[in-house]
């Protein structure tokens, strides 16, 4: 039986997902620790116009924020159900040297997540810090101020299941005000501009213009019995 167009959008997100998440489950793939398994992990909810979902390849995009929603929700979970700690950069160390001689020491030999925890403060040593952090295993992201480095086997993750699901937002996922002077929903348009509709014309608008995609996993993690085999990074405002 043939796809239908959404089935077939469905089924390439999936793909090009998968395949964006496959370094990070190759390079954690030998088995550790307490295994625990989740299931319809939400990692991205993302609003995106129709005609950019029609006319403009933005499945790259859509992988990409989830590929870094996803290693959010890694580093938060080893946080809350594993007992990682969590250090300020800015807090802790007083050099970049120091913040590699940490590293080094801890024989902390991966580093995930966001690039910014990582990155140099002092730029006169900027060549023999990048140097550094290139020699570690890096699997950067989009994600955010989180960043986590981690021994080598120390983690373990399964990627069992990616679902993707696309809906059409109604007026009460969308961002709209009613009007005082004329009882109309206001409601800022695709293009920037702010116009006034009646609720089922408004309903209409964001029926064609836009749609909602969300991605869940269903993944099994497992972590080293060593607490210490991770450490979360943050990077507080500059000293």
């Amino acid at each position: 039986m043939a796809l239908t167009i959404k089935e077939r959008e469905i089924k390439k997100i999936e793909e090009i997902i998968i395949d964006k998440f496959k370094s990070y489950f190759d390079y954690f793939s030998k088995q550790c620790g307490t295994l625990e398994t989740y299931e319809k992990v939400c990692v991205l909810s993302i609003k995106e116009p129709t005609d950019m979902m029609v006319n403009y390849d933005c499945r790259g995009d859509i992988s990409n924020y989830a590929n870094a929603k996803f290693i959010e929700w890694i580093i938060d979970t080893l946080s809350s159900h594993f007992g990682v700690s969590i250090i300020d950069r800015n807090s802790k160390f007083n050099s970049d040297e120091d913040f590699r001689n940490y590293l080094q020491s801890h024989n902390y030999n991966i580093l995930v997540g966001s690039r910014y925890p990582f990155d140099i403060i002092d730029y006169q040593d900027y060549d023999k810090h990048n140097e550094f952090i290139s020699s570690r295993g890096c699997l950067f992201s989009v994600a955010r101020r989180k960043g986590m480095a981690l021994r080598k086997n120390s983690l373990f993750l399964k990627l069992n299941d990616v679902i993707v699901e696309i809906s059409t937002p109604s007026i009460e996922d969308v961002r709209v005000k009613r009007s005082k002077e004329s009882g109309l929903y206001v409601y800022t348009t695709v293009d920037g501009v702010k116009l006034e509709f009646e609720k089922e014309d408004l309903q209409k608008y964001i029926y064609n213009e836009y749609k909602v995609v969300k991605v869940y996993v269903n993944v099994t993690i497992g972590f080293s019995d060593n607490v210490d085999d991770a450490v979360i990074i943050t990077r507080s405002s500059e000293k």
